[in-house]
């Protein structure tokens, strides 16, 4: 036997320490002993290094042991020494093995530290050292639960979020099923991508929470009652599954504008609802075109109305301006323009309308702008 416990990957406590082992692996990468800004990198590359699914044992064979990193705060000679005599078969106790180590003179925490250099072949015959327990782990079994907003529309995205209640050493798992309520169909209501099937959602060492993402599509037809449900089964060993493993979120049809452009009815014409307020249309907001009678339809829109081009049909002529009207306006033409305009400096839309009626010299009180043909 040679005296190399750290080149054997021999573990020096049998509580391994996930926690502290990832609060003393990024202390060692700067040799600082307080926490400050300058931890953040390193916890960050260790938690990405997680994130794939290696475990923290893995992590400190790998990594931690070659740099001389202390697995747990509290270093157990005994149970240190105790792996020594198991992993060679040794006939002896820990107090004659100590003594070997004193008369090297070396302490058991020199022997672990010291030999760093790897060794394949007696780390893939070393198990993993149990969990740590008693106040620094929560042993119970973690419990799986998911939630979810209460309602989506069409075209966006809903995201449910499965959380565990506690953190676990090792890496577990739980199977999630996506089903639609109400008739909605899962890769129809939903982008195709979707899958209806059972799932498998992964959590690393130490994970509390992932999410699963579903984009939602975007129909013309009028229904109600459509909805998408997460259903958790199967969790992993050591957790199970909490009171909330079942979410639902219901999905609302965009609201929906009928309107017309009228200066003599307008077809053709491009009308959208200037959600930003910037005057012209961007990519998100709701557009349409007039048809022959002047009449549009605007999905899902917010914010003012603006109609440009088009031919009037009363002159068979184009129309060249600009024609605007505050939000939710089923009409929009010179009237409607003229509101949005005292709307635009700030009087609400029932004072921009008697602002128009001062205007135009009629008498005391509002014009019904959207009225007006």
């Amino acid at each position: 036997m040679y005296w190399g416990g750290g080149s054997e990957r021999l573990p020096p406590n049998s509580y391994f320490n996930a926690a502290e082992y990832r609060i003393a692996w990024a202390k060692k990468q700067f040799d600082i002993n307080t926490f400050g800004s300058m931890i953040t990198p390193p916890l960050a590359k260790y938690d990405n290094e997680i994130a794939t699914g290696v475990t923290p044992w893995e992590h400190y064979l790998k990594y931690g042991a070659a740099i001389g990193v202390n697995p747990s705060n509290s270093f157990d000679e005994s149970d240190f020494l105790k792996s020594v005599i198991n992993f060679y078969g040794l006939d002896m106790s820990v107090d004659a093995l100590r003594d070997i180590a004193t008369g090297a003179g070396v302490t058991p925490l020199d022997y672990f530290v010291d030999y760093v250099a790897g060794n394949s072949e007696l780390v893939s015959k070393m198990p993993a050292p149990s969990v740590p327990s008693g106040e620094k782990v929560n042993t119970s079994p973690a419990a799986f639960s998911v939630k979810a907003p209460a309602a989506v529309e069409e075209g966006d995205s809903v995201t449910f979020t499965v959380t565990l209640s506690h953190q676990q050493y090792q890496t577990t798992n739980v199977t999630y099923k996506l089903t639609g309520q109400g008739g909605a169909v899962i890769g129809v209501d939903t982008d195709s991508a979707v899958s209806g099937s059972s799932n498998v959602l992964i959590f690393t060492p130490l994970a509390t929470s992932r999410t699963i993402t579903v984009p939602v599509t975007h129909d013309s037809i009028k229904e109600s009652g459509e909805g998408i449900v997460l259903t958790l089964s199967n969790p992993g060993e050591g957790t199970k599954l909490g009171s909330a493993a079942k979410a639902s979120v219901s999905i609302s049809d965009l609201p929906v504008l009928i309107g017309k452009v009228i200066d003599g009815y307008v077809a053709g014409a491009t009308v959208f609802a200037d959600a930003n307020g910037d005057g012209i249309w961007n990519e998100g907001e709701a557009k349409a075109t007039t048809d022959a009678d002047g009449e549009f339809v605007l999905e899902g829109g917010t914010g003012t109305i603006i109609a440009t081009g088009g031919i009037d049909i009363a002159t068979n002529k184009p129309f060249v301006g600009t024609m605007t009207a505050p939000a939710g306006s089923t009409v929009v033409n010179p009237l409607t323009t003229l509101q949005q305009a005292f709307v635009a400096n700030g009087q609400t839309v029932a004072e921009a309308a008697s602002s128009v009626a001062t205007a135009l010299g009629l008498s005391s009180g509002a014009v019904d702008c959207e009225a007006w043909v």
